[in-house]
Order: C-alpha cells, then sequence, then structure tokens
C-alpha cells in the first residue's frame, strides 16, 4: 500500500488534506502526509476504509466528506467495478473477476489493480497532479475526463461501472 500511496499522491502540495473515511460508524480523518493515512489504515483491521483520490485545502466535520466542487488536485483516473454475486445492491456488475479485469483493460491498461472486497477498483496514474489553484484549466479538463473515462468504459460494457 506505501507504493500505492506514494504514486497516487506524490506530488501533492503539503498544504492539501487527504480523506480516509471508514463505513463503520462512519467517520472522515483528514491527513496531509499520506504515509500517515497508512499508518491509520494499517490499524483499521476488518474495517471498510476509503479514501479520496482528490484532495482539498481543509478538514471538514468528522461525518463529512469532500464534494466534487470542493476536490483542488488529482493524479488519476479510477473506475469501480463490482464482480461476483455478494455485497451488492445493483444487479448489473460482472460475473468474475476475469470478466471485471479485461473491463478495466477496455481503454487503458490500468497503472494498478485493487482488490475491494467485492469488486475491483482500477487506477490509471497521470504524469502530474493537477492543481486547481495552479492549473485551473487543465485540472477541469482531466475533471471532465474522468467523468467521460468513467461512462464511457460502463457503456462499453453490459455492466454498471
Amino acid at each position: 500500500m506505501y507504493d500505492f500511496f506514494n504514486q497516487l499522491y506524490k506530488d501533492k502540495p503539503s498544504g492539501h488534506y487527504i480523506n480516509m473515511w471508514t463505513l463503520e460508524g462512519k467517520q472522515s480523518k483528514w491527513f496531509l502526509d499520506p504515509e500517515e493515512m497508512l499508518e491509520e489504515t494499517e490499524s483499521l483491521t476488518n474495517s471498510n476504509v476509503f479514501f479520496c483520490m482528490g484532495t482539498g485545502l481543509y478538514k471538514k466535520n468528522i461525518d463529512q466528506r469532500y464534494t466534487i466542487p470542493e476536490i483542488t488536485g488529482i493524479s488519476c483516473l479510477h473506475i469501480d467495478i463490482d464482480f461476483g454475486e455478494k455485497g451488492h445492491k445493483a444487479k448489473t456488475y460482472a460475473p468474475t473477476i476475469k470478466e471485471a479485469i479485461d473491463i478495466s483493460e477496455l481503454i487503458l491498461l490500468p497503472s494498478c489493480l485493487v482488490m475491494s472486497g467485492h469488486g475491483l477498483h482500477a487506477y490509471y496514474f497521470l504524469d502530474n497532479y493537477y492543481d486547481k489553484s495552479k492549473q485551473k484549466e487543465k485540472f477541469h479538463e482531466i475533471s471532465n475526463l474522468l467523468r467521460e473515462f468513467q461512462v464511457l468504459t460502463s457503456k462499453l460494457t453490459k455492466y454498471d461501472i
């Protein structure tokens, strides 16, 4: 996980926060240092832990997460591909991990695949970290590309992505 977080947040400005959220208790924690987040994550065994791909400029309350307009930095495209029969609300999921991996490779080869419990997260690292305050136009292009990438991947398969 260290290499993953290091790659994801390697060029993050020191003042940008990372949000980690746990399903149990529905609580957020905020970190400036990816290594501190990793240490906290490793202490949470048997927990559903989520983290925001994008970063923000401030901490929010413990019961809040960033909304899309609050994201101020991004360094990857990503998709979440559910598979199997357990743990899903939707009924349009890939039947096997093999099919989930095939879906992750429809448009681009992922930089990293992570098992998420009942699914597969595919990450496509960008060459740079895009900071909304310094690269506003490019940041918006990447944000739009992320949405289009997720929609297109979903359209290329019969499953919800």
